[in-house]
């Protein structure tokens, strides 16, 4: 009898799923990234814009947000203006796969009306990858990883982030995320 009762509480603990571990998201501080990505969806055309993102660490690296920006030219100033407009976003990661993924949800990104085409959206998450290993630390958006939902059903296809953006500003080896 005590064998069974050994037994069954034995299976019961592994059906009791582990406890989340916290992530660290490396030293506190601000980390500024700048590159060029293409931004696709519905547009007559391929459009680079800059994209700067600032990743706020804090807590100890308990916490980091992110706030992107994109300029480079009167429309990806126009998509800037019509997106992200939650200002900063909460980052959460998946260290399970590598490189290590980034989500930022919440993400939207306004389309303006472009050469006959209409105004577009998309709201969703944005997935992307952070290099933690390399000195600048960069960070890939790839498709279909960083796609982002169509909002617009007369519109269905997802808007494209795709590029690399590296490291320009703070401790250059201070963000890395561990489980």
């Amino acid at each position: 009898m005590k064998n069974v009762v050994t037994l069954c509480a034995t299976a019961l603990a592994l059906m009791i799923p582990a406890t989340a571990q916290a992530q660290n998201f490396g030293a506190d501080g601000s980390y500024d990234f700048q590159g060029s990505v293409s931004v696709i969806k519905n547009l007559p055309f391929p459009t680079i814009c800059q994209l700067d993102v600032n990743i706020t660490v804090s807590g100890s690296g308990s916490a980091a947000t992110a706030t992107p920006t994109l300029s480079g030219s009167p429309l990806c100033n126009a998509i800037d203006s019509m997106s992200f407009t939650a200002g900063s976003f909460a980052i959460s990661a998946n260290t399970g796969v590598s490189p290590t993924q980034l989500t930022l949800s919440g993400v939207d990104i306004g389309i303006p009306p472009v050469g006959g085409n209409p105004a577009d959206a998309c709201l969703g998450t944005l997935v992307h990858e952070l290099y933690d290993g390399s000195v600048p630390r960069l960070i890939d958006f790839t498709t279909p990883l960083s796609d982002v939902d169509y909002v617009n059903p007369g519109t269905p296809n997802d808007c494209k982030i795709v590029g690399t953006i590296e490291q320009i500003s703070g401790n250059p080896t201070g963000i890395f995320v561990t489980p």
